[in-house]
């Protein structure tokens, strides 16, 4: 990942694009899962968004409530806080404050 690089979630596929418009994700774009990966594809990414530490982030429009951090080197899921393969409203911790 370069500075000024574009992310867009499709349906189904994380793509990555340089400041010039070329891929730089694989053609297809990737679909969050590597061989062996616990994790469920991609369905529909919204709201990319990096941290302050530069992690790529997006919630996943699934109908389970999943929240992804994002590998920026392939696209893979890295993390699902709130991964909740049988719930289909997602799991969550309510703020107490």
């Amino acid at each position: 990942m370069a500075r000024g690089d574009v992310w867009v979630g499709e349906s189904g596929v994380l793509d990555e694009y340089d400041n010039s418009g070329n891929r730089l994700s694989p053609s297809g774009g990737w679909n969050g899962v590597l061989p062996g990966s616990t994790f469920f594809p991609y369905s529909t990414l919204a709201q990319l968004v990096f941290d302050s530490t530069g992690n790529l982030w997006a919630n996943d429009n699934n109908g389970y409530g999943d929240l992804y951090q994002i590998s920026s080197t392939d696209g893979s899921i890295l993390a699902d806080p709130f991964f909740s393969a049988g719930s289909a409203l997602g799991v969550y911790t309510p703020d107490s404050r």
